[in-house]
């Protein structure tokens, strides 16, 4: 179906939809910065997003010779859509030090609230992964960065915490300044390091918290799990 500058709004918005309402349960967390840093990063997965759809209607165009000037503005659309991604990252990696000086003061705990977390999230994570409409090779590599997100967090260190936030961000800027914009491959390269920052992130801090903390984030657990599914497939549909 042909992408109209509407559709594309569409999608967009139903994206941010269920991707923001993640932001919400990072709230739960209680560190402020975190919450705007998150926010940032799923506008720049949306930015992205809706590059590769004004991208692709120009690549079709030029592959059948057809409506140039079409295909011209398309391209152009999505280079705008591009830049702006990378600057959202660039202001993203700018919060991740005032979200890193707010994690820090959360108190150490023995981490058991949080190992009984991650055994129910990763649980849950498969049983809702299961139910997307994906094939099952991105079924598996949405449960695998999303386990990886939950490992990461389980342990309660805030120093690995900030370094696979920072990690995400540097991967996603990376493959999307490549030529092919990271867009090759069964579960292409953008859509694996937009999964780490939209949801990964999301799940790495609350996780993180309640090791900390043993606070309210431990109770989010099951919507978390559900949110965070939600949005990763809403990401592959829409844009990937």
């Amino acid at each position: 179906m042909e992408q109209t500058a509407s559709r594309i709004g569409q999608q967009s918005r139903e994206f941010r939809e269920d991707a923001r309402a993640l932001s919400s349960v990072v709230e739960r967390v209680g560190v402020e910065p975190l919450t705007r840093l998150h926010t940032t990063l799923v506008d720049a997965v949306d930015s992205f997003g809706q590059a590769e759809l004004h991208f692709r209607k120009a690549d079709r165009r030029e592959a059948l010779e057809v409506d140039l000037d079409c295909a011209a503005a398309a391209r152009e659309h999505g280079q705008r859509y591009q830049e702006a991604g990378l600057d959202l990252l660039d202001t993203a990696m700018e919060q991740v030090d005032a979200a890193t000086a707010e994690l820090s003061e959360l108190e150490s705990a023995d981490g058991a609230a949080a190992a009984e977390l991650a055994a129910k999230l990763e649980t849950e994570l498969r049983y809702r992964t299961a139910g997307l409409e994906v094939k099952s090779s991105d079924a598996r590599e949405i449960v695998d960065v999303l386990t990886e997100a939950v490992e990461t967090g389980r342990g309660g260190s805030i120093d690995r915490v900030v370094d696979y936030i920072r990690e995400g961000i540097d991967q996603l800027y990376n493959v999307r300044r490549r030529r092919d914009r990271g867009t090759e491959g069964n579960l292409s390269g953008w859509c694996k390091a937009a999964l780490i920052v939209a949801v990964g992130v999301a799940i790495v801090a609350v996780v993180a918290a309640c090791a900390a903390s043993g606070g309210i984030s431990c109770a989010a657990a099951i919507p978390l799990a559900g949110t965070g599914v939600t949005t990763a497939g809403k990401l592959l549909q829409k844009y990937c």
